[in-house]
């Protein structure tokens, strides 16, 4: 059916800190057996960075003053990431469109990353993130999620 989105988005960086912030908010219709309804989903998310070697944060990364060269003691720039994310789904979508033994109603996550910036062009991202669930088991909550994560970005 017909569906629409919004998602505005805000972020401030100064020097070597950085937040950013967005707000989403998803519309569709939906139908199922006969039942037709228009579905909202709300979810925002709020970011804040650190650069550890004070370089200039920006939103297109950090670019290290000293790219990585071990011979002369130049390490890149690291970079600590903190961000708090929410998902709530609409509840008008339980039970008929969703089943709240299957389906989590919503879900809060923590993260907190480290990134390391080779030179302008290279970053090894880690992190770790913990979501927790409202809604989704026959008995409750859905269990907790953690995961560890590890990324190679290359830029052209």
């Amino acid at each position: 059916g017909d569906r629409w989105r919004a998602s505005p988005q805000l972020y401030w960086y100064i020097g070597p800190v950085g937040l950013l912030g967005e707000y989403v908010i998803s519309s569709q219709r939906v139908q199922r057996a006969g039942a037709v309804a228009d579905l909202q989903h709300r979810a925002w998310n709020v970011t804040g960075a650190f650069v550890l070697t004070l370089e200039r944060e920006t939103y297109q990364g950090v670019v290290p003053k000293h790219p990585v060269d071990f011979r002369h003691k130049s390490f890149g720039a690291l970079e600590l990431a903190l961000r708090y994310s929410e998902l709530r789904f609409d509840p008008a979508a339980f039970p008929v469109f969703a089943d709240p033994t299957a389906s989590v109603r919503s879900a809060r996550e923590l993260a907190a990353g480290l990134n390391w910036y080779v030179d302008d062009h290279v970053r090894f991202m880690r992190s770790f993130q913990r979501t927790t669930n409202v809604g989704g088991a026959a008995t409750g909550d859905h269990q907790p999620e953690n995961a560890l994560l590890g990324r190679l970005q290359i830029k052209l």
